[in-house]
């Protein structure tokens, strides 16, 4: 039994082993996957990079390969002799028609190299971005600096408008480009801190008039929440809650149910809408019936018209 368990061992650590062995890229296929993508950023034309105006078609492809050059460059620098390794990559000297330069680079600094052109790569994208969030942030800005009341959904929309930017801008910073990112909009200049005091107003200001109209409207539903429970809660805030207090429920024969003990005493409750998209309109009843608190079961009922009667409330 002894010798059994010894020579299981001896095979589960050789399986183990060659498994390992197996997830390991050779050196010398990422060697090459880092030389040719290395080579294809060095033949670019690197101009409209470094001004954040390269095509959108380029800067992507250019952050692909980028991207792909430092997931080989990272398992690389795993392998003992890594630190000794150069790497051919070819150099394009100008824009014409001149062959390409190879030169031989350390694991350093084609590292450099390419993390740099990573950066550049994602330039122009952000510039463009950040141009629609400066025109977007700038429009909530009028609003929200005269004191103007902004609804729900605009409070949000300016809310999470300079949210965006802020997390673009993190962006920036966390790839070194501060000093790359200033546009201009309506003649106005805009470096990284401008777009930042810029972000950080539009989503602070509209963040707080946000939270306030949604205090509002909590506040609304508040004695509702309070005096419902169970199965007439969940309705309640599924279906009612949220809407500023404009809601309409119906009991039994279509009466309104309006108040907290109104709601509490009803065993079933009715939502209608209607439909006017279509040749003919159509209306739409749902019920929910409860036992008590608990919500026993839902029914739904359509007619044609653009308003049920009495009689459909049952």
């Amino acid at each position: 039994m002894k010798k059994y368990w010894r020579s299981l061992l001896v095979l589960t650590t050789i399986f183990i082993s060659a498994t390992l062995q197996a997830q390991t890229p050779p050196s010398f296929m990422l060697v090459s996957k880092i030389e040719e993508s290395a080579s294809y950023l060095g033949q670019l034309n690197r101009e409209p990079f470094e001004k954040g105006e390269a095509e959108s078609q380029w800067a992507s492809a250019a952050s692909d390969r980028a991207n792909t050059c430092i997931q080989a460059i990272s398992n690389f620098s795993k392998s003992p002799n890594a630190a000794a390794q150069t790497f051919k990559v070819k150099f394009k000297e100008d824009a014409g028609f001149s062959e390409p330069v190879e030169k031989k680079l350390t694991l350093d600094e084609v590292t450099a190299y390419v993390t740099e052109y990573y950066a550049l790569a994602r330039l122009s994208k952000l510039r463009r971005d950040l141009e629609q969030d400066v025109m977007r942030c700038n429009v909530w800005f009028e609003d929200l600096s005269n004191g103007k009341q902004l609804d729900m959904v605009s409070a949000g929309v300016a809310k999470s408008s300079g949210e965006d930017m802020q997390k673009r801008l993190k962006t920036v910073q966390s790839l070194g480009l501060q000093s790359k990112v200033t546009v201009t909009i309506y003649n106005v200049e805009y470096d990284f801190d401008k777009q930042k005091q810029l972000a950080d107003y539009t989503a602070l200001a509209g963040g707080k008039q946000y939270d306030a109209v949604m205090a509002a409207r909590n506040a609304k539903d508040k004695p509702f929440l309070d005096a419902l429970s169970g199965g007439k809660k969940k309705v309640f805030m599924d279906e009612l809650a949220g809407n500023d207090g404009m809601w309409d429920c119906s009991g039994t024969g279509g009466s309104a149910l309006k108040t907290p003990a109104q709601l509490n005493s009803a065993n079933t409750w009715y939502t209608w809408g209607v439909n006017t998209d279509g040749l003919i309109t159509t209306w739409h009843i749902t019920g929910y019936v409860f036992n008590g608190n608990e919500l026993v079961k839902t029914t739904s009922k359509r007619g044609i018209g653009s308003r049920p009667s009495a009689a459909d409330f049952k």
